[in-house]
């Protein structure tokens, strides 16, 4: 493993001198996606991981006085984040977004022209399952919410999803300067200490967080894709300061959630919306239902990445184990769904506490 004091270094004089110097990409294969295979991947029930974890207790008053009333407390993923990352400024592999990043990078190009800059190109993409070139490799980085998210959530016994679908969480090419200079960052004790914040443990790790930008000194591709990757993760939902992000931030707090929709008129209706349908006196009508909800804090040792492209799996891993990821881009373009860990129950009153 190089050491960390080193990739500061190496990272911050190459990304400083390709803002002034204009390069040239070789045409490449695209690995593009579309919003269909992230719906179909959603559909596992390994990255789901739905368990019940403990109890939810309320208190639940009506005429004739309280009672005591429980319900099961939730625990599972949403694929909340969709996570690309590639070689060409430009041009992702999600095809849904490629419009919007294509803007993006116009939209850089003519902010750092104005300063007598240019984008740079990537560096060193991996060509093959087993060729390599240089070991500085770079990838432009993207963190966008998952529609399907939105759509999973409608399942009576599933958490809320927090994400707004299609937002752009994170977009490297508007972080332009930082995410090729590590600007702010590089002076930071997590990108001085080697071994602090490391993606996976051992002599042998992929690569550090920080600097948060996107060189990586790896020899391999798809490591490299994902240390960019997990860097924008943590931009977005542990600190984005200095940085041109939204945030994403996890929270421990509790956040009341509702469902339904009270102007449904069928039952059938009212189910698909998220509430409970309710007959009384011979006429239904469709009730809101609340949930306690956590969402948990995101940590770059979770098994939460299930890789989109260059080859679709239905199973997620973690990233920085000690064998080399099998499946390698010939384009360098990567892109994973990033599944959020959630906890909620189903409110039957006022919330007491859990178990």
């Amino acid at each position: 493993m190089i050491p960390g004091t080193r990739i500061v270094r190496i990272s911050a004089s190459v990304a400083l001198a390709g803002l002034l110097t204009i390069s040239t990409l070789p045409n490449v294969r695209s690995e593009s996606f579309g919003t269909e295979r992230l719906a179909s991947l959603s559909l596992s029930t390994s990255c789901l991981d739905w368990k019940i974890t403990g109890v939810c207790i309320f208190l639940r008053c009506g005429l004739f006085g309280c009672r005591i009333v429980t319900t099961p407390r939730i625990s599972h993923r949403l694929p909340d984040l969709v996570v690309q990352s590639y070689v060409q400024t430009g041009k992702p592999p999600w095809r849904e977004w490629q419009p919007f990043a294509a803007i993006a990078a116009q939209t850089a190009r003519l902010a750092l022209g104005a300063v007598g800059g240019a984008l740079s190109g990537g560096v060193g993409s991996g060509s093959g399952p087993h060729r390599y070139t240089d070991a500085l490799q770079f990838h432009e980085t993207d963190v966008v919410g998952n529609p399907i998210a939105k759509v999973l959530q409608a399942g009576p016994f599933l958490c809320k999803s927090d994400v707004i679908p299609m937002k752009p969480y994170y977009v490297s090419v508007a972080d332009v300067l930082a995410w090729r200079s590590g600007a702010g960052e590089i002076t930071r004790p997590e990108a001085l200490t080697p071994g602090l914040r490391e993606i996976g443990s051992g002599s042998r790790t992929w690569g550090s967080i920080y600097p948060r930008t996107g060189f990586v000194m790896q020899h391999d591709s798809t490591r490299a894709a994902a240390v960019a990757a997990v860097r924008a993760i943590d931009i977005v939902t542990r600190d984005l300061a200095n940085r041109v992000a939204q945030s994403y931030k996890s929270s421990q707090s509790v956040n009341v959630v509702r469902h339904g929709d009270t102007r449904a008129k069928t039952s059938i209706s009212c189910q698909k919306s998220g509430g409970e349908w309710v007959v009384s006196k011979g006429e239904g009508a469709c009730e809101t239902r609340n949930w306690r909800q956590w969402r948990a804090h995101t940590s770059e040792t979770e098994v939460n990445w299930q890789l989109i492209t260059p080859e679709p799996t239905k199973q997620c891993a973690a990233f920085g184990g000690v064998d080399s990821p099998s499946k390698v881009a010939p384009d360098g373009e990567y892109a994973w769904q990033h599944w959020v860990r959630y906890e909620c129950c189903m409110k039957r009153g006022s919330f007491i506490g859990v178990l």
